[in-house]
């Protein structure tokens, strides 16, 4: 008896571990999937577009040379911050996604993929709440951060 609940308990450990370490390269292949499809709810429940927005703002203002901080004292860098930020507030969405990612060169270029050989070797854990995937140059282009055990969610995006 003490024996097939001790079989239960490491067969469900072990059928979580898989899952635990599955769950973002699934996240990654189901967005994919999403943006392919041009299903919008999809991509809209996949992405935390007020992290996405936040990400492209901080990448747009150090390109632009814009000081973000809160050190920042300078009229011209605050109108540039506001204007950057309200540009992006507008046009990151699901919808707008959809619409840029939909073509499979794209979603190439920023290293999504459905196949499993592709995500392995695009992508790779920071620790075991985030998960960084690259282009083909190696270079960061989406961070993913664990949302409870299973779920995960793109919060980071950098387009060149």
């Amino acid at each position: 008896m003490f024996g097939k609940i001790l079989n239960t308990l490491i067969v469900a450990a072990l059928l979580s571990g898989a899952g635990f370490v599955y769950a973002p390269y699934k996240s990654v292949a189901d967005l994919s999937q999403a943006l392919e499809n041009e299903n919008v709810a999809a991509v809209d429940a996949a992405v935390d577009f007020d992290a996405v927005k936040k990400s492209l703002n901080n990448d747009f203002a150090k390109e632009l040379g814009i000081n973000t901080g809160p050190d920042e004292k300078s009229l011209g860098a605050t109108i540039a911050a506001t204007l950057v930020g309200s540009f992006l507030g507008q046009i990151v969405s699901p919808e707008t996604m959809v619409t840029v990612f939909k073509d499979k060169s794209r979603r190439d270029r920023i290293g999504l993929s459905t196949q499993a050989g592709e995500i392995l070797s695009r992508s790779a854990w920071q620790g075991t709440d985030k998960f960084v995937v690259f282009n083909g140059d190696g270079e960061p282009t989406m961070l993913f951060k664990r949302d409870g055990f299973m779920a995960w969610h793109l919060t980071g995006l950098r387009v060149n």
